[in-house]
């Protein structure tokens, strides 16, 4: 049985205070940016990284004892088999001078954009699948169906594996600002869903119908398939098969609103735009986390 390559998506994030673990979550990785010296870009929510209410930093969240002063992650050692083990490392969160080392929305504290990247330097060894923040070939629309990959209650399956919910876009993503007098895109959209703590930071995949084909014996010895006059061109009908299309359409951030468990099961997915738009700043200023203004 193959493991779907997707499932090296998440990573499970533990907040570390103190040498003890006071809290989890889970980030992903960026593909498609480079910089120097080549860090990777892990995503994740503001309230992970610090176990406070992004629309009041003064205010920890309920349950939490203090923020985070690092993050301990998760990945597996590249190899096959047996020789694919999880591996641990730790990072810091704030420099000498209590500097966050994170970046984040610059609109955050007045829209609580729940999303923070930090660049990390993983060991080389270490096995993991990007996500890329690109347009949609199928746009999600309401009642579209969702995949959210995470680690509810620290839950993972052989360490690090993550445990998959479904869900469905449940509010439109469109909002009315009066202020602009017109329709424009909203920075996150409702899932109908039933996550768990632990899901936080969790990528959100759009899932649509799809037919995968094998190479012909042909075109399988060539790294071009030269001649060709259509996308079929080369590949075996005979092999078709139904597949599920995973596109990355944001970052799962928590049920909203909800005194108790039993209620509404929404929760909020900020959008890839927003990942996007903070990704822009932080490559502009070369990494510089004490950006602030636009």
């Amino acid at each position: 049985m193959k493991t779907n390559p997707y499932s090296y998506t998440p990573v499970y994030l533990e907040g570390v205070c103190k040498g003890h673990v006071i809290s989890s979550g889970t980030g992903f990785l960026l593909d498609g940016y480079e910089a120097e010296p080549q860090p990777e870009f892990l995503v994740s929510n503001w309230h992970v990284f610090t176990n406070r209410d992004p629309l009041d930093s003064a205010k920890l969240l309920p349950r939490m004892p203090e923020s985070p002063t690092s993050i301990r992650a998760m990945f597996w050692k590249k190899g096959t088999g047996s020789e694919r083990t999880p591996t641990t490392f730790e990072f810091p969160l704030y420099g000498p001078d209590k500097t966050p080392h994170w970046m984040e929305h610059p609109q955050r504290e007045e829209l609580g954009i729940d999303v923070a990247i930090i660049a990390i330097f993983p060991a080389n060894e270490c096995h993991f699948k990007r996500v890329e923040i690109k347009k949609s070939d199928v746009p999600i629309a309401v009642m579209s169906d969702l995949y959210i990959p995470g680690f509810a209650f620290g839950m993972a399956l052989r360490s690090v594996f993550p445990v998959w919910k479904r869900a469905t876009v449940a509010s439109e993503l469109l909002v009315f600002s009066p202020q602009l007098k017109r329709w424009h895109d909203a920075p996150f959209f409702l899932a109908d869903t039933a996550s768990r703590p632990g899901m936080s930071g969790s990528p959100v995949f759009s899932v649509a119908d799809g037919m995968s084909f094998l190479p012909t014996d042909a075109s399988a010895k060539s790294d071009k398939n030269e001649g060709a006059t259509s996308v079929l061109d080369g590949m075996d009908l005979n092999s078709m098969t139904p597949t599920k299309i995973l596109e990355f359409e944001g970052i799962y951030s928590g049920r909203v609103g909800m005194p108790n468990e039993q209620d509404f099961q929404l929760g909020k997915v900020w959008r890839k735009e927003i990942i996007g738009q903070i990704m822009h700043e932080m490559l502009l200023g070369k990494l510089d986390p004490s950006f602030v203004n636009l």
